[in-house]
């Protein structure tokens, strides 16, 4: 199926946001498991001192391995605090990333329903048309100025993008595709040929021209 410019933005924006949150979740196992380290660390340091004082030989530990002992503490005390504010940056950049990406989503989206909402107003003009091609020929639709509501879809921007259906516009993001490997068009907007988007379309379908060259 065919993609619009808004719906490949939304696809985009969603994948940064899923490795945005991807990498937080890896970044801050491995500062969990680096506190987690230090932590055991300072046990480790403090276990002889406190066996020592349970048992009232306090005055047996040497004043020099005390030192070193505190000054080790202070150590990975401080690691333990430089850890702690690199998760707290980690978790506001990731905040802002995230934010960031919904923000553009929120835009594609309204993007994308302006363009649903052009396509649903030109469907409803294409339906009437339709109707007058069954007296006057596919042909006259196919050239009058009015069988043209891809117009409404088209983008200025992008002359180069490939254009669909009897109203030669852009994909809307939804086509049905003509059976007959002979069709001239091959694809089409749901509305342009009379057909609801979320109905089931079951078995071949076959485009009004293709029908209307086999009679």
């Amino acid at each position: 199926m065919a993609t619009t410019p808004s719906t490949r933005a939304l696809c985009e924006a969603t994948c940064v946001v899923d490795r945005a949150i991807a990498s937080w979740r890896a970044r801050d196992g491995a500062i969990d498991d680096a506190q987690r380290r230090a932590s055991r660390a300072c046990e480790t340091l403090v276990a002889p001192f406190v066996e020592a004082r349970a048992t009232g030989e306090d005055a047996s530990r040497d004043a020099s391995e005390a030192q070193r002992a505190v000054k080790a503490l202070e150590k990975h005390h401080a690691r333990l605090r430089a850890l702690a504010d690199a998760r707290v940056k980690l978790a506001q950049a990731t905040y802002d990333a995230v934010d960031d990406h919904i923000t553009r989503l929120d835009k594609d989206l309204a993007t994308f329903e302006r363009e649903r909402g052009s396509a649903h107003r030109a469907g409803e003009r294409t339906k009437f048309d339709l109707a007058l091609a069954g007296e006057h020929g596919f042909e006259a639709l196919t050239n009058a100025p009015s069988a043209s509501p891809g117009s409404a879809l088209a983008s200025p921007g992008n002359p180069n993008e490939p254009r669909y259906c009897v109203c030669r516009s852009v994909s809307d993001g939804k086509m049905i595709g003509c059976d007959n490997d002979d069709c001239a068009i091959e694809w089409f907007h749901f509305a342009c040929v009379g057909l609801n988007p979320n109905a089931e379309v079951k078995g071949k379908w076959i485009c009004p021209p293709c029908r209307r060259k086999k009679r």
